[in-house]
């Protein structure tokens, strides 16, 4: 087993928000968010996934929501600074390890640098 940390570094904390946005508001609060401090933005439909250092999040949290955006979640977060691509049966592989690791009961939270394919988390859900 590897000593507490030993692959901290290849992580960033970093403030995440979650935004549910129109399509007229995406812009706008993509804007806000950046003249704020944010590091990146991603667009996923009808989402916006904000990325800040952990001092600036609280601060893109409340400006988000004195323009009325809707906020499903804000928390702080370690981002992956680097992705890894797997396969087909390697993603399957580290998804089913990911859900056995999270019903642990010790277990709090849970980082991965992976990156999984649409067609593997498709692969998976229908499992």
């Amino acid at each position: 087993m590897a000593e507490a940390g030993a692959v901290a570094w290849q992580f960033e904390q970093k403030g995440v928000i979650t935004v549910d946005v129109d399509e007229d508001q995406g812009e706008e609060f993509t804007l806000i968010c950046i003249d704020l401090g944010a590091d990146d933005i991603d667009t996923f439909d009808s989402t916006l996934q904000i990325y800040s250092p952990p001092g600036s999040m609280e601060a893109i949290r409340a400006t988000l929501e004195q323009n009325d955006a809707h906020i499903r979640s804000s928390e702080l977060s370690r981002v992956p600074s680097h992705t890894i691509s797997l396969d087909g049966k390697q993603s399957l592989q580290t998804l089913r390890l990911l859900d056995r690791l999270e019903e642990l009961d010790d277990v709090q939270r849970i980082y991965s640098n992976a990156d999984f394919s649409d067609e593997a988390l498709e692969s998976y859900r229908v499992e």
